[in-house]
């Protein structure tokens, strides 16, 4: 997985920290890695341990090829870093525990990228009693924004983000039933995975309006990257990188 970029590479700074969700595979994967290699500190969060540590291996070894290139605009001492912490999006209770992880941590947070998600699957119900999708792809996502909004208020930094991954495909969700959101009573025999696939995708966007409302007068910008659209910003910086390198690798995590 890499390849050419198409986006302006400007260093970023060093002591940014950048939490990406679903970063040990595809567009995360990419996402996370130009963005360390940009010079900022990555987080990957995912379930695997080991899925992690392989991919942040991998990551080592392509920075140090770029490097040896003279490619321009990363990092040219040291090595990238990228770090590992747990998380399963299907258990809000492994959520909790990722967020009280990291704030215990003391690390200051600059760049939320929301980027895990599945979808297209048979039907499954999480523990606590959620259709997999929106638990995985919304919910929990959805609740580490909440929890960790006060430290990127508390950055110091006047550019904090939060950045959503999501898909066009929200444009096909059945029409808005509040009764269907978490997929309760639902049976196999009904269950529309490609609805509830594109139901996740929509919640994003409300999303990133009511966050947009709610923190207009903050130090954070919502922004939403649907990966199916040539949609570009102008600014140089994590959204840009995200949306050109969205069109590195289309997996679904």
């Amino acid at each position: 997985m890499g390849g050419g970029t198409s986006f302006p590479r400007e260093p970023l700074d060093r002591n940014k920290v950048v939490i990406v969700t679903g970063g040990n595979t595809g567009i995360g994967y990419e996402t996370a890695k130009w963005i360390a290699m940009l010079g900022a500190k990555v987080i990957i969060a995912c379930r695997s341990e080991d899925k992690a540590l392989e991919a942040i291996k991998r990551m080592k070894e392509e920075y140090a090829t770029e490097k040896q290139k003279g490619t321009k605009g990363i990092i040219q001492d040291g090595d990238i870093d990228v770090t590992f912490m747990q998380v399963d999006l299907a258990s809000l209770q492994s959520t909790k525990k990722f967020i009280e992880n990291f704030k215990s941590s003391g690390q200051k947070l600059h760049t939320l990228v929301c980027n895990a998600g599945l979808g297209f699957l048979p039907l499954q119900m999480t523990e606590d009693g959620n259709e997999l999708v929106f638990q995985t792809n919304y919910l929990s996502q959805f609740l580490i924004c909440v929890h960790l909004i006060p430290l990127m208020e508390s950055s110091g930094s006047d550019d904090c983000r939060i950045i959503m991954v999501s898909s066009s495909v929200h444009d096909f969700a059945p029409p808005f039933d509040i009764s269907k959101v978490q997929g309760k009573d639902l049976k196999p025999s009904s269950y529309d995975e490609a609805g509830y696939y594109a139901y996740s995708k929509l919640y994003q966007v409300m999303q990133m309006y009511f966050m947009n409302k709610r923190l207009k007068e903050s130090n954070i910008s919502v922004t939403y990257q649907p990966i199916l659209e040539q949609w570009r910003q102008n600014s140089v910086g994590i959204s840009n990188v995200l949306v050109h390198t969205a069109y590195i690798a289309l997996d679904i995590q």
